[in-house]
Order: C-alpha cells, then sequence, then structure tokens
C-alpha cells in the first residue's frame, strides 16, 4: 500500500489494483520499494483489513475492498487502471489481468488529436474528419 499521501490513500491504490493483488505490483505502480511500503502492510495486516496468502496480500472483506476502491473519483480510478494495465505486462503479470485494467480504464487518456483546421469528429473513408452539419456516405454496394 503507497503513495505519498499516506496509507488510505495507499490502500484506495490497492483496491484499485484488485481484491487480491502482490506488494510488487502496488511498489511499481507507486514508485516505491517493497520495503518502504511493510509498515503500511503491517498495519493493514494488523488492523485485519488485508491477509497474506502465500502468493499475493488480499483484502479480508469484499465490502471494505469495494468500498476502497469506490471512493477513488472515476477518472482517476480509470487512470490508475490504465497505469496498471500497462504495467503489468512489462513487469512480467498476467495478459489476461493486464487487459482486465485496461478494459476498466475505458477510453484512452488522451483524446484522438484534431485533424485540418483543428476539427474533431469521425474518419471518413478517404475524406478525413467529417464536417461539423455533414453525413457520411451511403454505404457502397
Amino acid at each position: 500500500m503507497a503513495c505519498a499521501r499516506g496509507p488510505r490513500r495507499r490502500a484506495q491504490d490497492c483496491g484499485t489494483l484488485g481484491r487480491s493483488f502482490s506488494l510488487d505490483n502496488v511498489a511499481v505502480l507507486l514508485g516505491e520499494t517493497p520495503a518502504r511500503l511493510l509498515p503500511d502492510v503491517e498495519a493493514a495486516l494488523g488492523a485485519d483489513l488485508l491477509v497474506a496468502t502465500p502468493e499475493s496480500l488480499t483484502f479480508d472483506r469484499e465490502l471494505v475492498w469495494r468500498a476502497l476502491a469506490e471512493s477513488v473519483p472515476r477518472p482517476a480510478r480509470q487512470a490508475l487502471h490504465r497505469q496498471i494495465g500497462q504495467l503489468l505486462p512489462d513487469q512480467g503479470g498476467p495478459v489476461t489481468e493486464a487487459a482486465r485494467h485496461l478494459v476498466s480504464a475505458g477510453r484512452p487518456a488522451s483524446p484522438r488529436p484534431a485533424g485540418p483546421g483543428g476539427q474533431r469528429g469521425p474518419i471518413l473513408p478517404g475524406r478525413g474528419p467529417a464536417q461539423p452539419g455533414t453525413r457520411s456516405p451511403p454505404p457502397r454496394r
């Protein structure tokens, strides 16, 4: 559990990783070392918020995990999911878990670049961005 803003914020970040998570993934996500996170982990274990399994740390109660994860504002939660989804493969994590986080992140963080003249709109085949007030051509048969 770790973020410079304290144990509650760290617990929220851990909750975003999922009900079960590895200390290594938390450390990478937060730019910390596992050793620096140990005091918070020990406090969470002592408070019966987390339980240790051979492979991971797990929130003891699903309700607590959900409350922590959902207390993170949605845009921040999506950004964390995106970051986790990008970090996991780099750390040798399961691709399926990375994909789950990327799906939870929703659409990409940066919008599609503006087309000529700064317009944004759907790309029409062979025409570039649609102009406001224009319609797509009828489908070819």
